[in-house]
């Protein structure tokens, strides 16, 4: 099966106007399209757009007869979305629970620490992205873009934050990294 592309700027839009607005007919979606995000698509490129969301499973299609059509949000289909994010943010809160935890123990551990989220993070995108290509499914793109982003790197930020508010904290940070990169083989840059 070959993946289903990614959403695009005109199928977010479309997506965002049906989730606010709920099931509306054709017509009236080209015409709030028009009035709110003044872009005027001709009805086979909306039509394009919609039947790449309904692929996606993202949007349900109606038709009630010829000349009424209408589209929806697919509200299972985004509930199973939001469970993903209800796991993100719970990964969140804990570490927001965690962090002075975290900020008190040795660079060292810190760096470990950082270094098994940064491989958890790469190895579930990986996960996704191969899930993704192979079966085109929106919750597996999703995820693997949620994972590559910088969304979940909190403790990195936690990092570079005390690094910005403490030059001593800094100096022997970029020391104990320093040498742990050059553990790793990594050449020194001067």
């Amino acid at each position: 099966m070959k993946p289903v592309p990614k959403l695009d700027e005109k199928c977010a839009q479309i997506f965002a106007i049906l989730l606010v607005r709920g099931e509306l007919r054709f017509k009236d979606l080209k015409e709030i399209l028009h009035r709110k995000f003044r872009v005027k698509l001709p009805e086979p490129t909306l039509l394009m757009h919609l039947n790449h969301l309904i692929k996606l499973k993202l949007v349900v299609k109606t038709i009630k007869s010829a000349k009424n059509v209408t589209y929806k949000p697919n509200i299972e289909r985004i509930e199973k979305i939001g469970e993903k994010l209800d796991e993100t943010v719970k990964k969140l809160k804990e570490w927001k629970e965690l962090e002075e935890i975290f900020l008190n123990k040795p660079v060292e551990e810190q760096i470990a620490n950082i270094l098994l989220n940064t491989l958890a993070c790469e190895l579930n995108f990986l996960k996704h992205q191969i899930l993704f290509e192979k079966y085109g499914r929106f919750e597996d793109g999703f995820a693997s873009e949620l994972f590559r982003s910088h969304f979940l790197r909190y403790p990195e930020w936690l990092i570079i934050k005390k690094c910005l508010e403490n030059e001593d904290y800094m100096k022997k940070f970029l020391d104990v990294l320093e040498k742990q990169l050059k553990e790793v083989g990594y050449p020194h840059e001067g």
